[in-house]
């Protein structure tokens, strides 16, 4: 953390006018947006580098907190924000936008790229959804000596999906892009509100249409050919047997069918085992057994999963639309306006061969 704050202070030095001294900035590195009755909430988490000698631990110490704006639109709140701050405000290295409930059911496309457009983010930058509001979120797991901007991006990578700025502007297909985004809350641990992924959050055309879970947020993650965090239990024998995702190699291809697209994931997945009775995996058939149980069991979950989210939400967020736009561009052009209704009726199947590398934990 502390090199990472040497670094980021190196860049911004080598960035800022000559007139400009680092401990006159006030560094924005996260921001929390909320919908009120009337306007909106900014929550700011900023990073300040004290003065020489103006704290007892020495000079130049990073010091993080939290500032909340209300006004009537974001631009707004920005603007009082930065007139009552007693530093300049630099937005330019915000790591994080998170968003609160109540906006993401208005919609969050035009202000992503508002602030991409003033420079106010990069495209890199960590898009997420908060349970509940933005600010409650940043509030409670604030932390002095620690930024929660790098608390959130480490735990995004680690179990969560990734969702940056720059894919809300990617329109290849012809229209806004559905996303998923990470749903965040807290849990309670050893007396403190600490950070937790609480599963997804489904975005079309910008707003808020649906929730998943987090076993179907590691399920989108897989087909999204993600980082995924992947459990399946099984049963063998009349016992339990858990196991985890260690490697995938998936490819989406389609093909044209009696004017109709059909869809395939094809590539091989290893699992290991993760949890099971001693002895009830002791022999090559009991390891192709369960290949065959858990290509089954997953076959499953992944058809509930298309379901859930081409058919009940109407929501494209495994991009089967700009696969279309990329490598069927004829068929696309021709029936790029009727996808709405064309979407929930797609065929996927699922031909991917399952390993089983690893016996794991025994229980």
């Amino acid at each position: 953390m502390r090199k990472g704050v040497v670094m980021l202070a190196l860049t911004i030095l080598i960035g800022c006018d000559n007139g400009t001294q680092i401990e006159d900035l006030a560094i924005t590195l996260s921001v929390g947006m909320d919908k009120e009755e009337k306007g909106v909430t900014v929550t700011t988490e900023l990073l300040n580098i004290q003065k020489e000698g103006s704290s007892q631990t020495g000079g130049g110490s990073p010091k993080y907190f939290l500032e909340s704006v209300t006004g009537q639109t974001i631009s707004d709140a920005m603007t009082r924000q930065s007139g009552i701050h007693p530093n300049e405000v630099m937005p330019s290295h915000n790591a994080v936008l998170v968003f609160g409930e109540k906006m993401l059911q208005k919609g969050i496309t035009d202000i992503i790229s508002g602030f991409l457009r003033i420079r106010s983010i990069r495209g890199g930058t960590s898009i997420v959804a908060a349970k509940g509001t933005a600010h409650e979120l940043l509030k409670s797991t604030a932390v002095e000596e620690q930024s929660i901007s790098t608390s959130i991006t480490e735990l995004v990578n680690r179990q969560g999906i990734q969702a940056r700025a720059v894919q809300f502007l990617q329109e290849a297909s012809g229209k806004p892009q559905d996303m998923v985004i990470t749903l965040l809350g807290t849990v309670e641990s050893e007396g403190k509100k600490r950070l937790a992924v609480s599963g997804a959050a489904i975005l079309s055309h910008g707003k808020l249409k649906g929730h998943l879970n987090e076993e179907e947020m590691g399920l989108v993650a897989l087909l999204n050919r993600q980082k995924s965090n992947v459990h399946v239990t099984v049963e063998y024998n009349g016992e339990p047997v858990e196991f985890i995702i260690s490697h995938s190699k998936l490819n989406l291809v389609s093909r044209i069918m009696g004017g109709r697209p059909e869809f395939s994931y094809e590539g091989n997945l290893t699992f290991n085992v993760y949890k099971s009775k001693l002895g009830s995996v002791v022999s090559p058939d009991d390891i192709a057994r369960m290949e065959e149980l858990l290509s089954q069991k997953l076959n499953f979950k992944l058809t509930e999963l298309v379901d859930k989210v081409n058919t009940r939400y109407q929501s494209d967020i495994l991009g089967l639309a700009d696969h279309l736009y990329r490598y069927r561009p004829s068929y696309w052009k021709k029936h790029n306006k009727d996808w709405d209704t064309i979407l929930p009726d797609i065929d996927i199947a699922y031909r991917m061969k399952i390993h089983i590398k690893n016996v794991g934990m025994h229980i």
